[in-house]
Parts: structure tokens; sequence; C-alpha cells
């Protein structure tokens, strides 16, 4: 399914074009060749990274296959980006990373939220002191059923066959907060920087939800919480029938992003109060699918030496060392320190 959002990004591109797809089922693997326009494809990975016509590739395949493949693709001499999460630990995650470093190629984690704009804005709004120092940030996600919202194939929703690997946590890592959650842990680092420990309360390891979660900045008087609940809510979407919000307070003022996936609430997707004045940033782009297509863009620039990843290999390693803290803390009762993980 995600593949469809990052397909998007290469063909609005004039700098890459898909040469080729892969995927284990031939069908699938022919359809999306003909759809956008590709000139080979492929049902064996390892085929693929013999093709010297290759130069990057992007890793979208269920999260306990993200090491073998980057690895390999590494040594194939291609520059890469995988998806959340980076991998399924930090031993992982080390061996990933220094594949890359090795072989001297990109190695860029796709962190679409950090390219959606009003995420983007509400940084640069803090980077600017609009709201003086930052020191909580609070976020919210809300699971629940769709109105609306993206077409879901059987393949991509059948839990009893094509996805059951989910329901594995040794394959899949965890739960929903090991899955899209990864993405709400990357935003925390984004806006305010690196973790010191986490303290967490997960009510089921199976659903993670409800839970709660809370967070110590390395940077002393800083500190984020993070709520996240499964309902049964029928939540207006494009995509997925998730909710999310992110708020930063500062000393001087507060900002606010008001969604991502959905469209619950009838307000501005960008809010900044300070100085007894509310600012709505109305004509700010708000469709999430524009996230990935500027996150696409940012990985062509990577492939072609024009840029740095925005979010690297240990910028990932760092959203898994925090997940793993998380999960040790609410099965232990304590706080957790990230520099336990390793």
């Amino acid at each position: 399914m995600i593949s469809s959002l990052h397909a998007e990004g290469y063909l609005a591109s004039d700098k890459a074009e898909i040469a080729a797809v892969c995927d284990v089922v031939e069908e699938k693997a022919k359809d999306r060749m003909k759809l956008w326009g590709a000139k080979k494809y492929y049902t064996d990975y390892n085929k693929l990274l013999k093709d010297d016509d290759i130069d990057a590739v992007e890793v979208l395949t269920p999260h306990h296959l993200h090491k073998t493949m980057v690895v390999a693709a590494a040594e194939a001499g291609k520059h890469i980006s995988v998806q959340k999460p980076m991998a399924l630990n930090v031993k992982e995650c080390d061996e990933m990373i220094s594949a890359a470093k090795k072989a001297g190629v990109v190695l860029n984690m796709t962190e679409n939220f950090l390219f959606y704009p009003p995420l983007v804005k509400m940084k640069e709004l803090i980077d600017a002191n609009e709201i003086g120092e930052p020191v909580i940030v609070r976020m919210e996600s809300v699971n629940g059923t769709s109105i609306g919202g993206w077409y879901r194939p059987v393949s991509a929703r059948d839990w009893d066959s094509a996805i059951q690997w989910r329901r594995d946590h040794g394959k899949s890592g965890g739960g929903p907060l090991f899955d899209g959650g990864l993405h709400e842990i990357a935003v925390a680092k984004f806006l305010m920087g690196e973790v010191r420990d986490v303290e967490a309360q997960i009510a089921d390891f199976d659903t993670d939800a409800p839970s709660t979660i809370m967070w110590n900045y390395v940077e002393p008087r800083k500190y984020g919480s993070w709520d996240f609940a499964t309902t049964k809510m029928r939540i207006r979407t494009r995509y997925f029938a998730v909710h999310e919000t992110f708020e930063v307070i500062g000393e001087e003022g507060i900002i606010w992003v008001t969604r991502c996936h959905s469209d619950m609430r009838y307000v501005s997707p960008l809010i900044m109060y300070k100085d007894g004045v509310s600012t709505n940033f109305e004509s700010i782009e708000s469709d999430w699918g524009l996230s990935f297509k500027n996150a696409i863009h940012h990985f062509i620039e990577c492939a072609l030496g024009n840029a740095k990843p925005k979010f690297s290999g240990e910028d990932g390693k760092d959203v898994i060392r925090f997940a793993s803290a998380m999960y040790k803390s609410a099965r232990e009762g304590r706080a957790v320190q990230l520099k336990e993980i390793v």
C-alpha cells in the first residue's frame, strides 16, 4: 500500500525514475511495473541488486526483513532508503549502519512526517524563537475506523493470512507503537532533541493501547508526553483511520499541529499563540500524502550527493532505542535510561 505514495515522489521528479519493481508476488510486480512505467520487474531482490542500471533502492518490506535487505543492498553498492522501523533492535541497526559506511553508500530513513509541511513550519517557528524556549512537547494518537479513507486491499488487512507477521512480535518488533507510532517518536526527537529516559504505561501489549508515555530530554527542563488509544471512533480521513496532534509549549507561547492523516477538526492545520494573539496558518499545505513526495525528493538529492539525510541511520537507531526503552519501562514499571538499550 505505502509504495504508491513513495512512487508518486519519483514520478514527480525530473532527477530520477523508477527503474524496476520487486515483489515476491509476480502479478503485483508486473502490475506496478506497468502502472509506474518501470522497465523491469523482479521477484527476487538479490537479482534486483545485481542490476547495474539501479542506483538506489527503497526497502518497503515487513520489519524483520529490513536488516538483511539493507545490508545486501549496501554490499551491492546501492544507496538505500528504508521505511520505519529501521530494524527490530539496536544490534541490527548497528549492522546496517556499518554496512552502509563500509560501502560508502547513503543510508536514509524514509521518515515522511519530518517533511509534512505543518510540522516543518512548527520546527522553523521553534528554531526562530517565536515561542521562546520550548519546554514541553505533547503528542496524541488515536486509532479508529475510517469515514472515507484509503482503499485497503484484502492482502493489506487480512490478519489471518498475508499480514500474520504483524502479530508475531519476533517479526514485527512490537505492536502499533512499534509501527506507526515510530513516526511520533521521530517527531519528538526532531522537535526538541535527544531523549535521556522514558517511562511508559501500556495496558495491552498486543494492541499497545491505551498507553501513555513520558520522557525527559537530555537538555534540562525539557519534557515530553504521548497518549495513544485504539477506539471504536469513526475518523474522517483521506488515508489511514488515525488522528494525530502535536503541541509544543514554550516560555512565551504555544504551537499546535492539529492533524496529519485525519480531518477531524475544522481548524487550521497549524496554530500559534503568543502575546495574546492566535495566528492561524490557513494557507499551509496539509495533505499528509505530500510528506512522502517531499521525503522522496530529499532522498533523491541524497543519492545524487547534493544533501545529507535529514533522518540518518543513527537517528533511526535512536528511535529503536526509545521504543525498546518504552516497552522495557512498561514491563518493569520504572523509568528506563536510553543508554541501557544496547
